[in-house]
C-alpha cells in the first residue's frame, strides 16, 4: 500500500504516477500550482532536518484514493465531483466520524478547517478522493467502495479541462 511520509515520497509517487510537472500535481489534486511549489520548499526543509515538515494525511489518503480510481478508469487523471456537505455528512455517519476533531485527525488538518468547511458550505476538492483513499485504507487495500457518490457541484471533468486551457 502507498506510504507518503515525505514531500518526497509524495513528488516520488507522482512521478510514478506519470504526474511529471507541477500543473498536472496540481490538477490532480485539485490544489493550486504554488501549493506544488511550497511543497518543494517543504520537503527541502525537511531535507535539512525540519522534522514538522511533513505532508497532511489527506495527501496520502488522496494518493490512495488516486490509486484505486485509476485502476477503474484508463484515464491518466481520474475525476472525483466536487462533494456537497450532505453527501460528507453521509459520508462521515457511515464511517463513524461524528465529531469534528475525529474528522480532523482523519485527515491530518486542524478542527477550524473543517469547521470552515461547514461556516462556508464548501468542502475542499481534493476530499473525495481523500474519502475514497481512506475507504481503501480501512479496507486494507481492498478496492471495493461502498456508499453514495459526491454529489456533483461541477462537472466532473471541469477542472481538468480548465487546466487544459
Amino acid at each position: 500500500m502507498t506510504e507518503i511520509k515525505t514531500y518526497g515520497d509524495f513528488f516520488a509517487w507522482c512521478e510514478k504516477q506519470g504526474l511529471k510537472s507541477d500543473r498536472l500535481i496540481s490538477v490532480a489534486f485539485h490544489i493550486t500550482p504554488q501549493s506544488v511549489r511550497n511543497w518543494k520548499a517543504k520537503n527541502s526543509q525537511y531535507l535539512a532536518g525540519d522534522t514538522k515538515a511533513v505532508p497532511p494525511i489527506w495527501l496520502e489518503l488522496s494518493c490512495l484514493g488516486f490509486e484505486a480510481a485509476r485502476r477503474h478508469s484508463p484515464e491518466i487523471m481520474p475525476s472525483f465531483p466536487a462533494a456537497s456537505l450532505a453527501w460528507f455528512d453521509v459520508w462521515r455517519a457511515q464511517h463513524r466520524l461524528n465529531t469534528l476533531e475525529l474528522t480532523s485527525s482523519t485527515f491530518g488538518i486542524t478542527r477550524q478547517a473543517v469547521h470552515n468547511w461547514y461556516h462556508r458550505n464548501k468542502t475542499p476538492r481534493w476530499l473525495p478522493m481523500a474519502c475514497r483513499g481512506y475507504e481503501v485504507r480501512i479496507r486494507g487495500g481492498e478496492e471495493e467502495v461502498s456508499g453514495p457518490a459526491p454529489v456533483a457541484e461541477a462537472t466532473a471533468t471541469e477542472g481538468v479541462s480548465q487546466a487544459a486551457e
